[in-house]
C-alpha cells in the first residue's frame, strides 16, 4: 500500500521512471516502406510516449505515413505548376485534379492523426490552450522567415 496523504512538492517534481521494457518498445517502420514514409514513422513514434502505439494501431500509423507522403508529393507538384506549365499541355483541369488529390490525401491523413490522437489539438484541453494563448508575452518569434523553415 502507498503512502497516505497528498504528495509533497519533491515527489511531484520527479517524473516516474519508465520501465525498461517500455522504453525499448518503439515500433519500427514496416518492411517495404520508402525512406520518406519511414522518416515520418520514426518522427511520429519518437514524439509520442513509448507504448502509445499498440499492435492494433500500427496499421493506422502505416496508412497515416503513406497518406502524408502522397499529400506532400501532390502539394509539391501543385506548387511547381506555373503559367508556363499550364501552357505546355498541363490544363487547368489537370491542375484542379492535382489539387483535389492533394486535399483528399491531406484529409485522410488528418482523420488518421485524429483517430490516433497525435494532433496538437488532441494533446491540449481547450481551457489550457486558451490560458497559454492569453498568457503569451508579446515577444517576436526567433524564426523570422529568412531561414529555411523547420519543416523542410
Amino acid at each position: 500500500m502507498g503512502q497516505r496523504g497528498p504528495k509533497s512538492a519533491n515527489e511531484l517534481a520527479v517524473a516516474p521512471a519508465e520501465p525498461l521494457d517500455n522504453a525499448r518498445s518503439r515500433p519500427v517502420p514496416p518492411k517495404g516502406f520508402d525512406k520518406p514514409e519511414a522518416e515520418i514513422w520514426r518522427r511520429i513514434v519518437a514524439a509520442m510516449p513509448s507504448g502509445w502505439f499498440k499492435r492494433e494501431h500500427l496499421e493506422l500509423l502505416a496508412r497515416y505515413c503513406q497518406h502524408q507522403v502522397r499529400a506532400e508529393r501532390f502539394n509539391r507538384w501543385a506548387n511547381a505548376t506555373t503559367g508556363e506549365t499550364l501552357n505546355d499541355g498541363f490544363s487547368l483541369e489537370d491542375f484542379d485534379r492535382l489539387c483535389r488529390m492533394a486535399e483528399r490525401e491531406s484529409r485522410a491523413s488528418l482523420a488518421l492523426a485524429r483517430s490516433m490522437r497525435i494532433t496538437h489539438q488532441a494533446q491540449l484541453r481547450a481551457e489550457t490552450a486558451a490560458t497559454k494563448r492569453r498568457s503569451r508575452p508579446d515577444i517576436p518569434d526567433t524564426w523570422n522567415g529568412d531561414q529555411t523553415p523547420p519543416w523542410e
